[in-house]
């Protein structure tokens, strides 16, 4: 995606929406992830720099939704835009709204208008943003209240900054998880399901089905790039990949634009290479798996054995 045509007619939401998807060669919204467009770089600066022009002419009205007399389009390229900043840009902590309008302008009183009374005044914004990709919106547990920030984030799949720590619990998961694919996965165990089952790792907020969902993706491209060009043989398989398929990155599900991105998933393929060689013990794994449309566990395990055992003399 690195020579994506930009539309140069960048602060017309409507025309930019419309020219995204057509160097996706979509007309519509396939009902696809916001991650898995693959935003690039220079979309997210021209996403911004269109919420950024029409925030300077009406702070105040651009988060209604069209029925309310909101900007026609606004809505999903904010939408769009606030999962692209979440899984770029955010630092940690507590998830708010403010940081995101803040970083196209909605400062001062202007941001406690759009922020003061959300039920009424920008969450129908952020329906309509939805509804246009076709993506649902979170409910909590129990309840009908929806999680319209927790459902942005889910968009936006991972988020990118907090890699870059080595001690963060993120990547601490993704350790875990190839590592525990690797021992189990010829038992016929998903990755999604290893995903979901050591997602205890994960602060709470991370624990959805759509951040299991992209890790699960990454580990399993990991693993085939591993066996397609035998990296378990190379001692520098990044290397190797480099040049024997310049285009490996895009067999992952995110956009490898930004740095943290690059430095994981490099991570992950020199881990699975080194792994390979590894004698695999015969070991027990005993888990619970949720019974389909109920509330009820059960109890399954599995004995794994390697491919190989060696003879002790």
């Amino acid at each position: 995606m690195e020579n994506t045509k930009i539309n140069n007619n960048t602060k017309h939401p409507k025309k930019w929406l419309s020219q995204f998807l057509a160097n996706r060669a979509l007309t519509f919204s396939d009902g696809r992830p916001l991650y898995a467009y693959k935003a690039t770089t220079d979309e997210l600066a021209h996403m911004r720099e269109a919420l950024q022009f029409c925030a300077a002419f009406g702070s105040r009205d651009v988060m209604r939704s069209e029925t309310q007399g909101g900007n026609l389009k606004f809505a999903p390229l904010f939408v769009l835009y606030a999962a692209e900043w979440w899984r770029r840009e955010y630092p940690g902590g507590p998830w708010k709204w403010e940081p995101i309008f803040e970083s196209i302008g909605i400062t001062g009183q202007d941001l406690a208008d759009v922020t003061n009374n959300p039920q009424s005044h920008f969450y129908p914004a952020i329906t309509q943003g939805f509804l246009y990709w076709k993506r649902p919106i979170f409910q909590e547990h129990g309840s009908k209240r929806h999680q319209y920030i927790g459902s942005i984030a889910a968009e936006g799949g991972l988020p990118l900054q907090l890699l870059l720590n080595p001690a963060a619990k993120i990547t601490h998961y993704f350790k875990q998880l190839l590592e525990r694919y690797l021992q189990i996965r010829s038992s016929g165990i998903t990755a999604n399901q290893i995903a979901s089952e050591i997602g205890h790792i994960l602060p709470e907020t991370f624990r959805r089905d759509t951040v299991f969902n992209v890790a699960a993706d990454i580990i399993e491209a990991t693993i085939d790039l591993r066996q397609r060009f035998q990296l378990d043989e190379k001692s520098d398989p990044i290397a190797h990949l480099d040049k024997a398929y310049p285009a490996w990155a895009d067999e992952f599900p995110l956009s490898l634009e930004a740095e943290p991105a690059r430095v994981l998933l490099r991570a992950l393929v020199y881990e699975a290479a080194c792994h390979a060689n590894e004698d695999n013990p015969i070991s027990f794994e005993r888990y619970l798996q949720k019974q389909d449309e109920t509330t009820h566990y059960q109890v399954c395990a599995h004995v794994i054995f390697p491919k190989w055992i060696k003879q002790q003399t």
